[in-house]
C-alpha cells in the first residue's frame, strides 16, 4: 500500500501527455456521461460534469483502455510501487463554474483497501484536498502532467475549476 501521498509531476512523457490531452479535447469518438452531480454525496451543491470508464472491475469498458491503463503502471513503476490488479479506470470532467464552497464532499472511492493514482490532464485551478478526520492535511493544485498516489482510505475531495475545465484520471488498484 502506498503510505503517504506522493506528488509526481511529469509522472509521464510531455509526448504522451499531449496524445491523452488531444483524445479526450479532440477525439469526437471519445464519449462523455453527463452527470448531474459528480460527487453524489453531501454537499448542497452540486457538481456538474462529465465521466468516462474505461476500465470496472478489472474488465474494458471502453476503446480507449490502451492507451490510458498503460499510465498508471509507468508512474508506479518509477516510484517502486507494484501493481497487482487495476480495479478501476475512469476519467472526470468538470466545467468552470463560480463556486460558493472551498472544496466538494470528502470521499473515499471505494470500501476495500486500494490505491488510487490521480492524474491532472490539464493545467486549471479546482485543487484537490486530503483529509485527516476533518482537517485538511495536503492541498494539490492540477498541473498537466501531475499525478497524485495515495492509500485509497484517505478521504479526499475535488473542487470546481473556475477557470478552465478540470480534466482529470482516476485510478483505483491494489
Amino acid at each position: 500500500m502506498v503510505n503517504d501521498i506522493i506528488v509526481v509531476d511529469d509522472c509521464i512523457s510531455k509526448n504522451y501527455q499531449n496524445l491523452i490531452e488531444r483524445i479526450i479535447d479532440e477525439d469526437p469518438s471519445f464519449k462523455w456521461v453527463y452527470h448531474e452531480d459528480l460527487t453524489k454525496h453531501f454537499v448542497s451543491e452540486k457538481t456538474v460534469g462529465f465521466s468516462h470508464l474505461f476500465l470496472h472491475e478489472a474488465k474494458y469498458q471502453s476503446d480507449y483502455w490502451g492507451i490510458f491503463l498503460p499510465l498508471v503502471y509507468e508512474v508506479c513503476e518509477k516510484q517502486s510501487i507494484n501493481i497487482n490488479t487495476v480495479i478501476r479506470g475512469r476519467t472526470f470532467l468538470q466545467v468552470p463554474t463560480t463556486k460558493t464552497t472551498e472544496y466538494d464532499s470528502p470521499h473515499i472511492d471505494m470500501e476495500m483497501a486500494h490505491n488510487v493514482c490521480l492524474y491532472y490532464v490539464n493545467n486549471t485551478d479546482g485543487d484537490t484536498f486530503f483529509f485527516n478526520g476533518k482537517n485538511v492535511i495536503k492541498k494539490v493544485s492540477p498541473k498537466k502532467g501531475r499525478c497524485v498516489l495515495f492509500n485509497g482510505k484517505i478521504f479526499h475531495a475535488s473542487s470546481k475549476p473556475t477557470k478552465e475545465k478540470r480534466i482529470v484520471i482516476n485510478y483505483n488498484f491494489i
